[in-house]
């Protein structure tokens, strides 16, 4: 009987601890999971980052426009000057041709660099109303 204890003893001082190609695979399977969600989600998060820096030059370009209005009784006719420090970096703010029909009326349209998409468009209206489409 000793001479089997003293079997397994050498086998377990003999064996080298390690891990088999299978349960490598396992791991590497298992973090390839875990990238394939987490991926997409923090994708996701930049845009909507984008996006919320072109909504926001937009709202202060509406309290401009808003501004301009009660003082003079008409909008401004062209797109106004923001500061340097309100403006946020990679949105480009424009007022498109025929959307400046009269006094009463505007269309400003933004979209940030890093956004590509035709549809990722915002455009604003009198009152401050956000729409995410071009101005028509």
């Amino acid at each position: 009987m000793t001479s089997a204890i003293r079997k397994m003893q050498k086998r377990v001082q003999n064996d080298e601890g390690g891990f088999t190609l299978i349960e490598l695979l396992v791991v590497v399977i298992i973090i390839g999971i875990l990238a394939a969600i987490a991926i997409p989600t923090f994708l996701n998060q930049r845009k909507k980052g984008w996006e919320s820096a072109v909504k926001s030059d937009l709202r202060n370009y509406a309290i401009i426009m808003e501004t301009h209005l009660t003082e003079t009784g008409a909008y401004n006719a062209t797109t106004p000057a923001l500061p340097a420090a309100v403006e946020s970096e990679g949105v480009t703010v424009s007022v498109p041709a025929g959307t400046w029909n009269t006094a009463d009326t505007y269309c400003l349209q933004a979209v940030h660099d890093k956004l590509t998409g035709a549809t990722d468009v915002w455009s604003l209206k009198p009152g401050g109303v956000l729409t995410k489409a071009a101005c028509s």
